[in-house]
């Protein structure tokens, strides 16, 4: 990843191993998926952990970036989403007090994710920040708007951005459903 933060974001799939205990996570077994930032490489790592070992302490020894819940998929099933958009969400919110330049890119990557997705409404924008709400349906009181730092990315990084991003969430690393 570059000093501006808008490198590569190639993250691996489930290990079907918990990274505390090597014990190995069997098919329909709830896991945590844990995103960590590794700064000698300047790259995002992901570790699983069986429930077990995370509900008594277990974490990464590296900056815990953000975390979600997952279930360990039959190795013949369809392919799904890397990261469903609830996650996605989870994700998106843990981020929100993030500083780090790698990470800001990365939640910014994600709102504009969750716009497409239409999980997000887009509001407009400010001095180096988009503007975003959270979509409810119109009866409901709406959610404050929520700004969220722009890296100040050209327009090619941001596409090249949002494509690897997109495999990551679809679980497609290796372009094949690009």
């Amino acid at each position: 990843m570059s000093a501006s933060g808008a490198g590569s974001y190639e993250i691996a799939r489930p290990t079907r191993r918990c990274a505390a205990t090597g014990r190995e996570l069997q098919v329909g077994e709830r896991f945590i998926a844990a995103l960590v930032r590794d700064p000698e490489a300047d790259a995002f790592l992901r570790h699983d952990y069986a429930p077990e070992a995370w509900d008594s302490g277990a974490r990464p020894a590296l900056q815990l970036v953000a975390s979600w819940r997952s279930t360990v998929p039959e190795p013949t099933a369809r392919r799904s989403p890397f990261i469903g958009e609830d996650e996605l969400m989870d994700v998106f919110e843990q981020l929100e007090a993030a500083t780090e330049p790698s990470a800001v890119t990365f939640r910014y990557m994600i709102a504009l994710m969750l716009v497409r997705k239409r999980r997000l409404v887009y509001e407009g924008a400010g001095p180096g920040v988009m503007k975003v709400r959270v979509k409810v349906p119109a009866a409901q009181e709406q959610p404050p708007v929520i700004e969220v730092v722009d890296p100040q990315l050209d327009e090619e990084r941001i596409a090249e951005a949002i494509e690897q991003v997109g495999r990551i969430i679809s679980g497609d690393e290796d372009g094949e459903n690009a």
